[in-house]
């Protein structure tokens, strides 16, 4: 029997390794996004996605209506759902003075809000065949926040704390989850941050630039997006997935200081390297 994944965001950066990466494995994959074409509108056209194992399926994940539709379509066509991935999001930067109401709920709305729309409809099909994995693409920001992306950071550490809790609920039923924390990575997400209108023409604006190119050659210099792939599949096919990931070794000491760390220090370290 081959295994079926759902990804969100599956046409760019993480999201699409991780299908390729899973496709190389024998899985099929539905790649998800709002610009794909859409197999279920011609099943017989083969050329909807590059490769004979992926499926490409259009979701708008703010749309749990459409969500919906798009589960129950696959249910039908494979009979089941053992993977769901959700790799769909987007940055805002900015100070927190100067990110308006709007701004902040539109990064609420993509990263956390879209990527519980899917659960009720994937865990309810999981829970019938006693079985299935959620992962959810969160950031080392979720565990250490950074000053001038704290809306990004807020959204990925919701995220982190919903993961948590959700393997609880649904262990019992075969059902597993992992929150994935990813540092600096080489992709499109770079160049796709959106910037505050505000936030250069504020009292902030030098720290915020400086920042800002702070991060972005972090992440230029970062791991690639097949490296983190990798490492994320290797643990999503394990016999006993682990519940929380943090890809590369020196981000796996981040998170361990930031455990064993004063708060205070910690903080003083991220401000130095983020807010100066």
């Amino acid at each position: 029997m081959i295994p079926i994944a759902l990804i969100t965001g599956g046409s760019s950066g993480i999201g699409r390794s991780i299908a390729y990466e899973l496709g190389r494995r024998g899985i099929r994959v539905y790649t998800a996004s709002r610009s794909l074409a859409d197999f279920f509108d011609d099943p017989d056209n083969d050329k909807t996605a590059p490769e004979r194992w992926m499926r490409t399926v259009r979701l708008d994940v703010h749309s749990p209506d459409q969500g919906k539709r798009v589960v129950e379509k696959i249910v039908a066509e494979e009979g089941r759902l053992d993977i769901l991935v959700q790799a769909a999001g987007f940055g805002i930067a900015g100070p927190v003075e100067n990110t308006t109401h709007e701004e902040a709920r539109s990064q609420m709305e993509t990263n956390f809000f879209g990527s519980i729309s899917l659960l009720p409809v994937v865990l309810e099909q999981m829970r019938k065949q006693r079985s299935g994995l959620v992962v959810n693409i969160g950031s080392v920001a979720g565990f250490l926040p950074i000053p001038f992306q704290a809306y990004y950071s807020a959204s990925k550490a919701a995220l982190a704390g919903l993961t948590l809790a959700l393997d609880d609920e649904v262990r019992p039923y075969g059902i597993r989850c992992m929150i994935v924390q990813p540092g600096d990575t080489q992709t499109g997400f770079t160049k796709a941050r959106i910037v505050s209108q505000r936030a250069l023409q504020s009292e902030y604006s030098l720290r915020c630039e400086r920042s800002l190119l702070r991060m972005e050659q972090d992440e230029q210099n970062g791991m690639s997006s097949d490296q983190v792939a990798r490492i994320i599949v290797r643990h999503m096919l394990r016999r006993n997935p682990p519940v929380q990931v943090t890809c590369g070794f020196i981000y796996k000491l981040y998170a361990l200081a930031a455990r064993l760390l004063p708060v205070r220090l910690a903080r003083w370290i991220i401000a130095k390297l983020y807010a100066g």
